[in-house]
């Protein structure tokens, strides 16, 4: 019996780098996640190669078959994330891929394929593959390592934990300190639910709801029922104690961490009221954040409140 080969294409995966670029390693064999690729960077176009500021990044894996394609890029979405908080510990960095649907490319009667930059392409092995593009800024130079540690990063699938990655990746584009300070704190506060109470007090808030009917006070009525649940101040302090108790910290270590979110969120509060007085820790914030994001994405559970 014989058996018919499956076609096979090329994948150009262009890439957008915050935090610095990988001019360095152009040229170079990586292989990730089973499958090899090679890594190109250039200048965007108009820079000189001595003085770029904007180079454009992108990886070309050797040929495999559509579903393969489609595997291996379903299955780098889901690691990039993780990879930007993991990675971005030390040098801010910051992975992004095209949002876009896999692309075909286009072919011309000179036997080249041409991707289009801003998505992913797959293009026919019998053809010359020929990406063009254009994005991003950095100052940083890595090595080609950096890529290869993807393979190491768990896959995200929780949708929550996906949207504050989302909002981590978000942050890294941001000039004004408080628009970073406020965008992490979202990161933590959308992480963290508000536990219920114990249920005696919780009869005892229903008994008092009962009382405050006669009040004829919408709002007196919906006060009280909201304090069935914990302050977003506690549910927050709860949450980086569970990330605290997964990441292994001692006590002490791990209420420095609960008593700095309090601080925050404390400072969170006041600039919502007194706008540009608030003193902003950008910094203290963000390494908190990705603290929290990455025990969330080595345990998920802990986004769930006891």
């Amino acid at each position: 019996m014989t058996i018919i080969e499956q076609e096979k294409f090329w994948l150009h995966v262009p890439f957008e780098i915050v935090g610095g670029n990988l001019s360095g390693s152009h040229g170079a064999l990586l292989t990730l996640l089973g499958h090899n690729a090679k890594l190109h960077v250039m200048p965007a176009l108009g820079e000189p190669p001595g003085q770029a500021r904007a180079w454009v990044h992108w990886l070309m894996f050797d040929p495999m078959t559509e579903v393969d394609a489609q595997t291996l890029v379903a299955s780098l979405r889901a690691r990039v994330p993780a990879f930007s908080v993991f990675e971005g510990v030390a040098g801010n960095v910051v992975l992004t891929l095209p949002a876009s649907d896999i692309q075909n490319a286009s072919t011309s009667a000179g036997g080249r394929a041409f991707y289009d930059g801003r998505a992913i392409s797959l293009g026919l092995a019998d053809r010359v593959p020929q990406p063009t593009w254009m994005a991003g800024y950095g100052s940083v130079i890595y090595t080609a390592e950096l890529l290869t540690r993807m393979n190491e990063c768990p896959p995200v699938t929780d949708d929550r934990l996906l949207a504050a990655l989302e909002l981590w990746a978000t942050a890294s584009y941001e000039n004004l300190p408080r628009t970073k300070f406020l965008t992490y704190m979202t990161i933590l506060d959308s992480l963290s639910i508000q536990a219920k109470r114990e249920e005696a007090i919780v009869h005892w808030i229903d008994a008092k709801i009962q009382e405050a009917q006669v009040l004829n006070d919408p709002g007196i009525v919906g006060a009280l029922g909201n304090l069935k649940r914990v302050s977003h101040k506690a549910a927050l302090k709860a949450l980086v104690g569970r990330a605290a108790a997964q990441a292994g910290l001692t006590t002490p270590d791990a209420n420095v961490k609960i008593k700095l979110v309090g601080a925050l969120y404390d400072t969170r509060s006041e600039l919502s009221h007194k706008g540009g007085d608030a003193r902003l820790d950008p910094a203290s914030a963000r390494d908190l954040a990705a603290f929290v994001l990455r025990a969330a994405i080595n345990s998920p559970s802990i986004l769930e409140a006891e």
